[in-house]
């Protein structure tokens, strides 16, 4: 089962990602008042994701995870 060998990589990146992601979304609901406007969620999301997914953070999920 593939999901269990990339296991690392939920709680590593995709969780780092989840995080980051939730944090902007407040982030830009604090600073406006309303909800991320449709037309930057892509470009915002994308700017979260280059920073949970680092070479240095992929890594290191492999590597404290033991497999």
């Amino acid at each position: 089962n593939t999901t269990h060998h990339l296991q690392p990589l939920d709680i590593g990146c995709f969780g780092l990602l989840q995080t980051a992601w939730f944090n902007c979304c407040d982030t830009v609901l604090g600073e406006t008042g309303e909800p991320m406007e449709l037309q930057n969620v892509v470009k915002e999301y994308w700017e979260v994701r280059q920073g949970a997914f680092k070479e240095t953070t992929i890594l290191a999920s492999w590597q404290n995870s033991g497999i």
